[in-house]
């Protein structure tokens, strides 16, 4: 029903109220129109710090300064707002967006047709047709986002690690990733998946699709519980082996603990790329130390690389027993 004139001054907008009928979709319905809409472009925002629960109160990361895919460019190392004209916005830059701490990955043209795949580089999911993808990591969730959300998080004011993904053979995977650990705008680590092509693997970045329209909201729930514990098992196996090789920290003990699957989701990437990290650390303070030692150590961490990126986790569980021990 119209709304009552003499009720106009309550209210600042009355749009709402004074119009004669009101279309919706049907529940039954909703799920597969959802699908079969021509949208332009498909995003992925996956919440890799875990703190936004209220979901109601949570806006996508955009790859422009507005919702609107024509918008103006954006600084993926700002946390500023598009409210903000004296400076670029970054990919949080909706004002309900984490101000850090979300992944965000951006299929332009919908030529993925909506469908994620497993990272054979990092077990996590990914939008299929994303031209490139950004994740600015709030490793401790210590930062929140959103206007007056009720947090006693403060919002972030500056990123820190950056981690870049881009499809250059635009064959709808990601191929390459780039690393910028202290958020100095500087790339310190870069990997591409398309230098370990071979005959028999002539696309490293390949990997099977899965469709949410045909697994709905149960077999996606499924899958990635499946991704979270199988990544979770690879990644205590690496953790004892970097142990046997002294490789280890109090950070790495901590992080071999969990007990949620949202937890070994978190804990099995982090577990294995720090682990990754600190044998890279090791082989380079090895190879200052001994240069006689320097080449062979060079090509251990060229094959621990190569093995790592591609998934082979069996063979570089293996190869870690030939790090040096500290």
């Amino acid at each position: 029903y119209r709304g009552n004139p003499k009720f106009d001054a309550c209210f600042e907008h009355q749009a709402w109220r004074r119009m004669d009928e009101v279309f919706y979709m049907p529940h039954e319905l909703g799920y597969e129109a959802f699908f079969t809409n021509r949208w332009r472009n498909v995003y992925l925002v996956f919440d890799e710090d875990d703190d936004d629960h209220r979901w109601e109160r949570v806006e996508l990361y955009y790859p422009t300064a507005g919702a609107d895919s024509k918008s103006g460019p954006i600084d993926i190392y700002s946390t500023s707002r598009w409210s903000k004209k004296d400076k670029l916005p970054g990919l949080s830059g909706h004002p309900q967006a984490d101000t850090l701490g979300d992944r965000g990955e951006f299929d332009t043209d919908n030529s993925g047709q909506a469908k994620l795949y497993m990272g054979v580089f990092d077990r996590k999911p990914h939008l299929a047709g994303a031209e490139w993808g950004a994740w600015t990591v709030d490793a401790e969730a210590r930062f929140h986002g959103g206007s007056a959300t009720p947090s006693p998080k403060p919002m972030a004011t500056n990123v820190a690690e950056v981690v870049r993904y881009s499809d250059t053979d635009t064959n709808g995977f990601f191929d390459t990733v780039e690393y910028d650990y202290d958020g100095d705008r500087k790339v310190d680590f870069k990997v591409c998946l398309l230098d370990y092509k071979s005959a028999s693997d002539p696309s490293p970045d390949r990997t099977a699709l899965v469709d949410p329209r045909q697994l709905r909201w149960q077999g996606l729930h499924q899958w990635f519980n499946q991704l979270a514990e199988e990544s979770w098992v690879e990644a205590l196996a690496v953790y004892r082996a970097a142990w046997r090789r002294g490789l280890t920290n109090p950070e790495l003990d901590k992080l071999a603990f969990a007990s949620s699957k949202a937890e070994r989701y978190d804990h099995a990437y982090w577990l294995k790329e720090k682990v990754f990290r600190e044998m890279r650390r090791h082989l380079d303070s090895q190879s200052r130390q001994f240069p006689d030692r320097a080449p062979a150590l060079r090509d251990l961490e060229s094959n621990l690389t190569k093995l790592y990126y591609t998934g082979n986790f069996t063979q570089y569980i293996t190869l870690i027993a030939e790090v040096p021990a500290r």
